[in-house]
């Protein structure tokens, strides 16, 4: 078992030791900072001397994310950056990677999962107590305990064992002889000092400390804390030999008979260059780290002729990872990643979803800070995309760690659709409504800075205009001149891209114009699904027609049934909604290859609700595809369809999500949809990789469908 962050705050202790009457008589209360904690079905249980509480309700009351693989049976707890890793059966655990002995392991009765009480409730950071006259664990969370600890006594040093670190407070909590807790604050300028066994002692930082640390802290007059010295175990002699035990453990033999149990991920060094244990031979000197608390070790480093005095290296691992996001990103901004972790190792950090950002390398700014960037590229929409870094020197390599804050990558403008005039039409004289739609699968079109000008004029704010998320309309107050004009619309979305699109169309003559009038009927009210427009056209005979309304119905055909009088019909279907929408004819006299657009005078409104959920033909559920997708589907004609592609998988037990694209698709005349070729990845390390997509129909109000949901793999 594997985890990912150091110890913020925690405050280990002996299991809670009750009377050993075997399993409860009568039921055994628990409280959390006063709360009693309710338990359905199971309740905690006293084995072998020791209080079992099933697996949820206590730990998520500690304010504890709790996740259990039954396959592993294994059973993890989470709480700001302390990890704790149990496994059913097993008498020892892990908490932040290092290891404890249980005196009652992990078990599970009647289809519940019981686990420690105290042991996983002090490694969260609580207090536990035990009330025998109640039969009640009180529990008190670490925040309460930490600020209500006293101050050690006097004005001098301080000495004893770390039993929390605090950075967001700074602050730690350290045990001194006689066995009082105390709180000892930091001054902000305190220095930390690492000194092993042998050597001189070299300056770190808070992040370097681990609770069960010795320490020794000089304070000012104040009382905080200055200087922090701590140290750290440390072994040196000659190799006889390695060996791998059952536990994934190496162990060590000296010459002395001595053995030392190494972790399977320690950093090994020869010659100040990054090796594995394999590259060890008996007979090479070593020095090995030692952690003070667990005596397995966590650093071997070679001695050799020209480096007699090696110091063994730091286990590798991250204490945090933090980016710079504070909204959406566009195409061109820069994302500035932090993290901090072992010194002088290799860091790079990824951004599933983009395939540019990959193991992107980070540079060492400090000993053991390290920084990155990258600049966002065009044509990626992600909502959701996680963060990951990774530290490693030679082969050890730390976990994967993920940003706390997923970010919003958006570095494409908005869709423009349903232009109306159409570009290069031919209108009649009179008022016509210049109309259109959009759509973002990004971070959603802002009105406020959508811009229109008719003519180069800027009719943005006038009376007669309309600018929503979903769409524009104008119409003018006096006729627009005989002649080209010309249109211009500057659409923006949240994140700051723009879309501009510019186009012109000719108003003709009245005496050219073979249009006489157009109408149509229900006008004048909000109209539902199940009504039928009815559009009406006097013009020439002989010719033809075919009228759009909106986004909803585009170039549907009309009859002429008697000379020179032409109809057509369209029924409102579910998800047809639109405001101020045009309806419009384009008319091609008999002889003619150049046809007429005309705007009716009104405009029309429906209310259809929310469209259909649109149909996933590729990929099909279950299916297994390759390392990229490109989905296809159906949906209502002219729809437009948006599709967003997650991940979901593990690491170790901790759940890993994140999405790796947003994108949307535009359905033909017959409904056909494609979406762009998605590239699949997820952070290095996830198991269990599945892929979720979900599809949804946008109508020209902005509305979106139910959802189509398909998982598959690849």
């Amino acid at each position: 078992m594997k985890t990912k962050n150091y110890l913020r705050a925690a405050t280990l202790a002996p299991l809670l030791v009750l009377p050993a009457l075997g399993l409860a008589q009568g039921g055994i209360n628990v409280s959390v900072n006063g709360a009693a904690v309710g338990f359905r079905g199971q309740g905690p249980v006293q084995e072998a001397g020791t209080v079992l509480v099933p697996l949820r309700g206590v730990f998520e009351q500690l304010g504890a994310q709790v996740f259990y693989d039954s396959g592993q049976k294994a059973i993890l707890a989470t709480k700001g950056a302390t990890t704790v890793n149990l496994r059913l059966g097993e008498a020892r655990a892990l908490v932040n990677g290092t290891e404890r002995t249980l005196s009652v392991a992990a078990q599970a009765t009647g289809g519940t999962t019981l686990v420690p009480l105290r042991f996983v409730s002090e490694a969260l950071g609580a207090q536990v107590k035990w009330e025998a006259a109640t039969r009640t664990v009180r529990i008190t969370t670490d925040a309460v305990v930490a600020d209500q600890l006293p101050p050690p006594s006097g004005t001098g040093s301080v000495t004893g064992t770390i039993t929390g670190i605090y950075p967001e407070t700074s602050s730690i909590t350290v045990r001194v002889a006689g066995g009082q807790n105390t709180r000892v604050p930091l001054a902000g300028d305190a220095v930390v000092l690492i000194r092993p066994a042998q050597g001189p002692a070299t300056e770190a930082n808070l992040a370097a400390l681990r609770v069960g640390d010795q320490i020794t802290v000089r304070r000012d007059p104040s009382g905080r804390g200055t200087v922090l010295e701590t140290s750290f175990g440390e072994r040196r002699g000659e190799v006889k030999s390695i060996a791998q035990l059952s536990s994934g453990n190496f162990a060590i033999t000296l010459s002395d008979g001595s053995l030392v149990e190494v972790v399977p991920n320690a950093p090994v060094t020869m010659a100040n260059r990054a090796v594995t244990l394999a590259d060890v031979r008996p007979g090479e000197q070593v020095a090995i780290r030692i952690n003070p608390q667990t005596k397995l070790g966590i650093g071997v480093a070679v001695i050799t002729a020209d480096n007699p005095e090696a110091a063994p290296p730091a286990r590798v691992e991250v204490q945090s990872f933090t980016h710079n996001a504070q909204g959406p990103l566009k195409g061109g901004d820069t994302l500035t990643v932090t993290l901090r972790g072992t010194p002088g190792a290799s860091a790079t950090f990824s951004i599933p979803g983009i395939e540019q950002a990959q193991n992107v390398a980070m540079r060492e700014t400090a000993p053991g800070t390290y920084a990155g960037t990258f600049p966002i590229p065009s044509g990626v929409n992600i909502k959701g995309a996680s963060v990951v870094a990774q530290l490693a020197m030679g082969r050890a390599t730390s976990p994967v760690t993920q940003a706390g804050n997923p970010i919003i990558v958006d570095a494409t403008g908005p869709t423009l659709a349903n232009l109306s005039p159409e570009e290069s039409a031919t209108l009649p004289p009179g008022k016509p409504l210049v109309y259109g739609t959009y759509s973002d699968a990004g971070t959603g079109v802002d009105p406020k800075a959508t811009r229109l000008l008719v003519n180069n004029q800027d009719v943005t704010k006038e009376a007669t205009t309309t600018v929503t998320e979903a769409f524009f309309s104008y119409r003018p107050a006096a006729d627009l001149p005989a002649g080209k004009n010309s249109a211009v619309v500057v659409v923006q979305d949240g994140a700051g891209n723009q879309t501009r699109k510019e186009w012109s169309f000719t108003v003709g003559p009245a005496a050219e114009s073979p249009i006489k009038s157009l109408t149509f009927t229900p006008s004048g009210k909000t109209l539902a699904p199940g009504q039928t427009i009815t559009v009406r056209l006097a013009a020439a005979p002989g010719g033809q027609a075919r009228f759009s309304v909106g986004g909803a119905a585009q170039d549907r055909p009309m009859r002429e049934d008697l000379p020179g009088s032409y109809v057509g019909s369209y029924t409102i279907r579910k998800g047809d909604s639109l405001t101020k929408a045009p309806v419009t004819v384009a008319f091609t006299p008999s002889g003619s290859q150049m046809a007429v657009t005309q705007t009716a005078s009104q405009s029309v409104t429906i209310a259809a609700g929310a469209p259909d959920t649109p149909i996933v033909d590729s990929p099909q559920e279950g299916a297994a595809v390759g390392g990229a997708v490109a989905v296809t589907g159906r949906a209502a004609p002219n729809a437009t369809v948006r599709v967003s592609v997650a991940y979901q998988g593990r690491l170790v037990i901790i759940p890993a999500r994140g999405t790796v694209a947003d994108v949307e698709a535009k359905a033909d005349a017959q409904g056909r949809w494609t979406t762009p070729e998605v590239k699949l990845s997820a952070p290095p390390g996830v198991s269990g990789l599945t892929y979720t997509l979900r599809a949804v129909t946008v109508d020209a109000e902005g509305a979106e469908s139910d959802p189509a949901t398909v998982r598959f793999r690849r």
